[in-house]
């Protein structure tokens, strides 16, 4: 007499759907956080540039021949 039984029970089952979405959705998590801080590292930079460029003072050039160095 044979008897058959199922080799992958639904718990089983349950248990591997939900731990691939446990690795899914935490994978995805981690990649957006860290393309929020890429985004926020590149805005803080562009800011930082804009500051410094405004700090700084224009060239003039020599207003006469006696401000020329050789």
């Amino acid at each position: 007499m044979t008897i058959e039984s199922p080799e992958y029970e639904v718990p089983a089952l349950a248990s591997d759907i939900g731990g691939q979405l446990g690795l899914w959705i935490g994978a995805s998590l981690i990649t957006a956080a860290e393309i929020l801080e890429f985004v926020w590292n590149v805005v803080n930079k562009f800011f930082d540039l804009r500051a410094c460029r405004r700090r700084r003072k224009p060239r003039r050039g020599p207003s006469s021949a006696n401000d020329v160095r050789l």
